[in-house]
């Protein structure tokens, strides 16, 4: 039976053509435990493309006398169709090549979907295999040299010279050798390898590292868990916190979040002194401490696709569900200290029971509605309400170890307990400038070189080093537009910044021909800009105005009556605005029959979460009721105009009022990591 086309390009394929070896999926196998894994497949996934196999109802009209038949029809896949699949359970077999499919497919948006999926199929073997055992090198083996990367970086690795890497999480290490599990070494290789090849040999914290590393063993060959967590760390943001400063300010936006969906289950949790232990299963164990193993499986095949959203959906979701049952059943059950915990332990291992948790109602609270009644249901946050609470709890410890490190001069047994990560944070006490990539000199020598202007100063890249995340304050700005090399276009600019995911442009504003304030002006995107007719970006994006004279005021900065009085006088100053509405934990709207309210909600909503907006006539950030921008720059470069922007609340940009002012010169700087100059994904 041949396939219906649905349309595309591609040839679709009779299902009765056996397919080529190559285009088989790859099968799971156990790295960790060296357990067999059944290798059947469900009628509705395939064990070679297309991944799923769908029963659609004929397209004939049916008759009395004759039975329906039905086609089996290629479903061109998407990524609602694998989301709503996946959160069914993939299969076993399948895992292996669908994680990493998914992995790719998360981290590179802009790639097309073929090339992620074509790394499920025997294919990309060799690819990834190759890959890894490139990495490593014999000390017996004389006709192998050791490499180098090109900041002096080895990349082969000495397989005598492996040791155990915990990137923070000690404990993953302790449940291993309790099991004395078989395949630790595997996982020693694995972080070992991403330490040294893709950190970089410096000091890393990535807690939920070694545990999703756990995870994927027990269905992965080493070198596709290498590839997946090689991923899965270049895009971080996606996935896990990648600092003490995030891991610590994601956590508490976990409890936030439930605090606002769920107050009275928080109060419980509290009252039992459980919100460290249970954001520590989440965060750093990938709950492996709390569900069943297979449970965890299932975990993994929405984290994969889904990132770090999915556990902050699924902790939601068990505290609420085991806060009903705590109340119920466990509350008065026991009178040791840690109940509550041992009551969660009991509720998730005996589903099987009947009277436990059910994993697929776990599903659906977590991709439901929370909260009762008609006016007090809310959705779970959007990722951008999501990001900027993150970013504003990293800012919140940043604060407080300040004063803590103040408080205590670095001398009392507390400063001591935080200094145990002083070479992970350092960077929170003392605010160093971005590094500065310098072009080399073009190899034609008749071609101009590009020289960065703007962030030539040293005051210019401290101030944007205080306003980025502290998760990309380790970073380097590197030129990649500059109207006085590329042009005044916004094709130009367009193209030139296509791969560039964290970029920050910055350009000289002038009103009535001058720039007397001498000041910049600019903002931070962390989606790459690209013709669009949709609104895209996040929560962390910003814009920022930089006022050059403060530079004469000395290193330590205005005081706060400093700036005060400087503001009443009517003089700008250096200053940050991010992405900060009002209410910003009010995630949902209440359901009310008031269309005219719910248009208003609508209407303010989409105002207060317009980030990046580009097109082929003008590139734009925030946006307000009346149509304005916080900062919006025409299509040949040459005018732009600033306006408070719903969500952001700022001032307008250039001193002295809205309105149109003309551009002079317009720079955009991407990210790249200091160690080895890799644009920050």
């Amino acid at each position: 039976m041949t396939a219906i086309d649905d349309g595309s390009a591609a040839a679709v394929t009779s299902f009765d053509a056996p397919p080529g070896l190559t285009e088989m999926f790859i099968n799971s196998t156990d790295s960790l435990r060296h357990r067999s894994i059944n290798q059947k497949i469900p009628p509705s996934w395939n064990d070679h493309p297309p991944l799923f196999v769908i029963n659609v109802p004929s397209r004939t009209r049916p008759y009395l006398w004759r039975k329906p038949q039905e086609d089996l029809v290629t479903e061109k896949e998407d990524p609602n169709l694998l989301k709503g699949m996946i959160r069914k359970g993939i299969p076993p077999p399948l895992r292996c090549a669908v994680w990493l499919s998914n992995t790719l497919q998360s981290s590179h948006p802009d790639q097309s979907l073929d090339v992620s999926h074509e790394f499920r199929t025997l294919a990309k073997v060799r690819v990834v295999d190759g890959l890894y055992d490139s990495l490593w090198h014999d000390k017996n083996n004389n006709n192998t040299h050791q490499q180098e990367s090109a900041n002096g970086i080895p990349r082969t690795i000495h397989r005598q010279d492996v040791k155990r890497m915990d990137f923070g999480n000690t404990a993953v290490w302790t449940r291993l050798d309790e099991e004395q599990c078989v395949g630790r070494e595997a996982l020693e290789r694995v972080l070992y390898a991403l330490h040294h090849c893709v950190v970089g040999g410096i000091a890393d914290y990535a807690p939920l590292l070694p545990s999703l590393a756990v995870v994927l063993l027990g269905f992965m060959s080493e070198s596709y868990v290498f590839y997946s967590c090689r991923e899965m760390f270049l895009h971080s943001t996606w996935y896990f916190a990648t600092s003490r400063a995030e891991y610590v300010a994601t956590r508490r936006a976990f409890l936030d979040v439930l605090e606002r969906l769920h107050p009275q289950t928080i109060a419980v949790m509290e009252e039992q002194e459980a919100t460290e232990q249970f954001t520590e299963a989440i965060f750093q164990d990938f709950f492996a401490t709390i569900l069943p193993e297979w449970m965890v499986s299932r975990l993994m095949d929405m984290y994969s696709l889904e990132g770090s959203k999915v556990l902050f959906r699924f902790g939601v979701a068990l505290a609420v569900l085991y806060g009903k049952e705590y109340k119920e059943h466990y509350m008065y059950a026991s009178t040791e200290r840690n109940k509550y915990w041992l009551g969660l332990m009991d509720y998730c291992h005996s589903g099987e029971d009947g009277n436990g948790l059910n994993f697929e109602v776990l599903v659906k609270k977590a991709y439901g509605v929370h909260g009762r009644g008609v006016r007090k249901r809310f959705r779970f946050p959007r990722r951008p309400i999501l990001a900027r609470i993150i970013e504003m709890e990293e800012e919140a410890y940043r604060k407080q170890q300040m004063n803590l490190a103040h408080s205590t001069g670095g001398s009392s047994e507390e400063a001591t307990h935080h200094d145990a990560d002083a070479t992970t944070d350092f960077y929170l006490h003392h605010i160093e400038p971005l590094g500065l990539v310098i072009p080399l000199p073009p190899a034609d020598p008749f071609h101009e070189r590009i020289i960065p202007k703007f962030a030539e100063s040293t005051f210019v890249r401290t101030k944007l080093a205080e306003w980025l995340p502290l998760s990309l304050r380790f970073t380097k700005l590197d030129l990649v537009f500059s109207t006085s090399h590329h042009g005044r276009t916004l094709e130009a600019l367009y193209r030139h910044v296509a791969t560039a995911r964290h970029t920050i442009l910055i350009l000289e504003p002038y009103h009535d021909s001058s720039n007397k304030d001498n000041i910049l002006i600019g903002m931070y995107a962390s989606q790459p800009w690209h013709p669009s007719t949709r609104v895209y970006g996040d929560g962390r994006c910003f814009l920022f105005r930089i006022v050059l004279d403060d530079e004469e005021v000395g290193k330590e900065g205005m005081s706060e009556e400093q700036e005060k009085e400087q503001k009443q006088n009517d003089r700008p100053v250096s200053q940050c605005w991010k992405w900060h509405p009002p209410e910003l934990l009010e995630f949902g709207s209440a359901a009310s029959d008031d269309q005219e309210s719910h248009h208003k909600s609508y209407a303010e909503q989409a105002a207060l979460e317009t980030f990046q907006i580009s097109t082929n006539d003008f590139l734009s950030m925030g946006g307000n009721e009346h149509g304005g921008s916080g900062l919006r720059l025409n299509e040949d470069l040459t005018k732009a105009e600033s306006s408070t922007a719903a969500g952001f609340d700022n001032e307008p940009l250039l001193p002295g009022g809205g309105g149109m002012f003309e551009v002079g010169l317009v720079e955009i700087y991407q990210l790249v990591r200091q160690m080895d100059g890799v644009p920050v994904k």
